[in-house]
């Protein structure tokens, strides 16, 4: 379950990671965190009151939603793929992450491998 100082951790050091990764390719592209909340909704995700995540927790071309709850819901659309790699590599060296992944975009969420699909991106986890 994703709790919510495990993501607020993650967003923390996801800004610092060194590592890239391969980039996804993936037919789904959003332009906005807004876009990418409203796809998510449309996939019956849960994000009624989003809320901006600072640039400062996510790095630098970093734009981002935080839906909190039971659990928490982050995602963000980067200003290129190899901000969101640098991300990524960092966030999913953290157990119990799921994750839905396009070229320039990411979504944090429990249930990530259950909208991977409609949302057009690549389901990928740590959990064991």
């Amino acid at each position: 379950m994703l709790r919510p100082h495990t993501i607020v951790a993650a967003l923390a050091t996801g800004a610092t990671a060194a590592a890239l990764l391969t980039g996804c390719a993936s037919e789904q592209s959003y332009s906005s965190a807004s876009q990418l909340r409203d796809a998510y909704q449309d996939a019956g995700g849960r994000c009624p009151d989003a809320l901006p995540v600072p640039e400062e927790l996510i790095g630098k071309g970093g734009h981002g939603l935080l839906c909190g709850g039971n659990t928490v819901t982050v995602m963000v659309v980067w200003d290129t793929p190899e901000q969101n790699n640098r991300y990524l590599a960092d966030v999913l060296d953290k157990p119990d992450m799921h994750a839905v992944v396009g070229e320039r975009w990411a979504l944090l969420a429990d249930d990530a491998e259950d909208v991977a699909g409609e949302l057009g991106g690549e389901y990928q986890s740590t959990s064991s």
